[in-house]
């Protein structure tokens, strides 16, 4: 069962931030004669997304690296949340961290954080 995102952390996309990478679902053959042979991968799709966080504070900072840390076992363990950027979109999807957030100071209180994370099928 996958976690549920801290409600003290915002999950939005700053608009300039946001990426969304289809992954490549599709396996190639080209034989020695004819056109190449095509077909998929696997039967889901999965698609990764990276983006920026708006500014946080430092409460909310040690909110989300205990949860990415403690609750989610470094990454290892999903988590539900609506998509960070289709704002009329209300459905929840499973998410996965590819890698750690990405924590930079914005100003002595504020904090800018990047996630790059799965959108699992």
């Amino acid at each position: 069962m996958a976690e549920t995102w801290p409600s003290t952390v915002p999950w939005s996309a700053l608009v300039s931030s946001y990426q969304d990478e289809i992954q490549d679902n599709k396996a190639s053959f080209a034989p020695d004669i004819g056109p190449e042979i095509e077909r998929r991968r696997a039967t889901m799709d999965t698609d990764i997304v990276s983006f920026s966080l708006p500014p946080i504070t430092e409460a909310q900072l040690l909110a989300l690296k205990t949860f990415y840390k403690t609750t989610l076992k470094s990454g290892v363990l999903t988590f539900d949340n609506l998509h960070p950027a289709y704002t009329s979109d209300a459905t929840s999807y499973e998410w996965k961290f590819i890698e750690p957030p990405s924590i930079g100071a914005a100003s002595n209180s504020l904090y800018n954080v990047s996630v790059k994370v799965r959108k699992m099928p």
